[in-house]
């Protein structure tokens, strides 16, 4: 067996966008029609197979932010003036 990361073939993709329906939810189902072309896979964390996640990335860092502020639960002052109190 020879361990490389030179692949010799080719790969079927989706023609129509992403192969990776991992992070897209219900999306892919099982009785869906689709055909292939040859071609190049994404990276698996390509921007494509998650855009809600790129999305929320943006909005952080534009500093909207959906959950609001977080309290610090392991925040140790807050904890003891808590048990001392």
């Amino acid at each position: 067996m020879i361990l490389s990361d030179w692949f010799l073939g080719f790969f079927k993709i989706p023609d129509n966008g992403p192969w990776n329906y991992n992070f897209m939810g219900v999306r892919h189902t099982a009785s869906m029609k689709y055909d292939m072309k040859l071609g190049m896979l994404r990276e698996y964390y390509h921007q494509d197979h998650c855009p809600i996640h790129f999305l929320e990335f943006c909005n952080m860092e534009e500093g909207a932010t959906v959950e609001g502020g977080r309290d610090d639960h392991f925040d140790l002052w807050k904890f003891l003036a808590l048990v001392w109190t």
